[in-house]
């Protein structure tokens, strides 16, 4: 049994949002289930190929995404901490200033 491009390109994308294959089984609802659950576990197959690499891009594609919300997370708190010192540098200004009047 040959599957269609748009079999495995579903399958891909599937893989990419991280669907089990119990769930892609259930939504592609196949003839065979039993047949296609084993192509799908088969790393060799097409079929576990095109799974596969959607798993991949997508958990890439989650890392990267979680990197740069740690990237921006990080210069947001060097930018709290700049402002912190700018304000306790005011007030110690602001006070040292008073005491010399």
């Amino acid at each position: 049994m040959e599957f269609t491009e748009e079999i495995l390109r579903k399958v891909k994308n599937f893989g990419y949002l991280q669907y089990s294959i119990e769930r892609i089984i259930s939504i592609l609802n196949p003839e065979e289930p039993g047949f296609f659950e084993i192509c799908i576990k088969d790393p060799e197959h097409p079929l576990g190929v095109m799974y596969q690499s959607g798993l991949n891009t997508g958990k890439y594609n989650l890392d990267a995404q979680e990197f740069e919300l740690k990237r921006v997370q990080i210069d947001s708190e060097k930018i709290e901490l700049k402002r912190k010192k700018d304000v306790n540098r005011m007030i110690d200004e602001y006070l040292c200033d008073g005491d010399s009047e």
